[in-house]
């Protein structure tokens, strides 16, 4: 091996996927130095995982792409908090209750995978179990926008993240209002989302960083290293999921911007005839409510030591260690032969 071309033995190389290019680093010392010369965990990591500015780095290249081989989990808590927002209806409803599992939605995530019931009967226990979190009565669980007479109104809130991490996916819980007429349900039509480093570290320096200091609004206009499609959000109060189109490896200065577009439903309330002012005050009211919104991916955690780095990468692979070797032994005899062959040809040419 040691007696091949370099050329060959970096072609070779550029074919090999995450785990292989590990067993190829750990078989020879000469293909350790070509996958570091020539940057290749770079390029593995440039095709499957866009990172912050902050994370382009060489030193980081290679774990960037182990943490994209791992299955994303989430129950890790990587939302750190809110950031700023556009708006709230009124201070109670701040994107801050978006964080974690209100009470009102475990029991009805718990009610509708368990038991099949009827739309009447689960609007029934549904004000019921709104009633007992406290939600219905002034105690609110959930985010929900200004009212707007635009059914196409956008809003946005800003997540900070808990720390470096690679994101797979979000997921949202609109928030069904049961107390309302008719139970209505004020999802968003469509999500965005999109990363983007900020400079100031004050504020994202842990949760009491954000938690002592008042909410804001940031500048509706962003410059994004990522931004997504745009998503079809169901006007239903279930958890619904959104596979990013790349994983996005975030740092400590990255912020998620969810942007929510449009509006499903408009109030249900009616005032009376005495109580309204004009011809705007008789227009719909729609607003754009959220129960709950996570991420998942896979934390930034310590890079491995090499014995279990060795250890993960046998287990990941079906063949030993010395078939592997032998597969890539023989793909390099077989191109050294060509590589003579073209050039005997070429001698025999002049």
């Amino acid at each position: 091996m040691e007696d091949l071309p370099a050329v060959l033995k970096l072609h070779v190389l550029q074919f090999l996927d995450h785990s292989a290019l590990h067993a190829a680093e750990q078989t020879s010392h000469a293909l350790l130095e070509l996958t570091r010369d020539h940057e290749l965990w770079r390029s593995l990591s440039d095709a499957h995982v866009t990172c912050s500015e902050s994370l382009n780095r060489s030193d980081l290249w290679k774990k960037m792409v182990c943490l994209a081989q791992r299955s994303a989990v989430d129950d890790k808590q990587l939302l750190g908090g809110v950031e700023a927002f556009s708006s709230a209806d009124r201070p109670s409803e701040s994107p801050v209750n978006t964080l974690t599992s209100s009470r009102c939605w475990m029991e009805l995530h718990q009610l509708q995978t368990t038991d099949s019931e009827q739309e009447a009967e689960l609007t029934t226990l549904g004000e019921r179990i709104q009633h007992h979190c406290g939600c219905s009565s002034g105690e609110s669980c959930y985010w929900s926008s200004s009212a707007s007479t635009n059914q196409n109104a956008t809003e946005f809130i800003d997540y900070a993240l808990n720390g470096p991490c690679v994101v797979n996916a979000v997921q949202i819980v609109p928030y069904r209002v049961f107390w309302h007429p008719d139970s209505p349900t004020y999802a968003p039509k469509r999500v965005r989302f999109e990363f983007f480093d900020v400079d100031d570290m004050a504020t994202l320096q842990g949760a009491a960083g954000w938690r002592n200091r008042p909410l804001g609004t940031r500048a509706s206009v962003i410059k994004p290293f990522f931004a997504s499609h745009d998503y079809e959000v169901k006007n239903d109060m279930t958890l619904q999921e959104f596979l990013l189109p790349r994983k996005v490896a975030a740092s400590k200065k990255t912020v998620l911007r969810i942007t929510l577009i449009g509006r499903h439903q408009a109030q249900t309330f009616e005032l009376p005839e005495e109580f309204l002012d004009g011809n705007e005050e008789r227009r719909p009211k729609y607003y754009c409510c959220l129960s709950y919104v996570n991420v998942c991916g896979v934390p930034w955690k310590p890079v491995q030591t090499e014995s279990e780095a060795s250890t993960s990468i046998a287990q990941s692979y079906s063949m030993s260690p010395n078939l592997r070797m032998a597969a890539l032994t023989g793909l390099a005899v077989y191109m050294t032969a060509c590589y003579e062959g073209f050039v005997g040809r070429t001698r025999r040419w002049e």
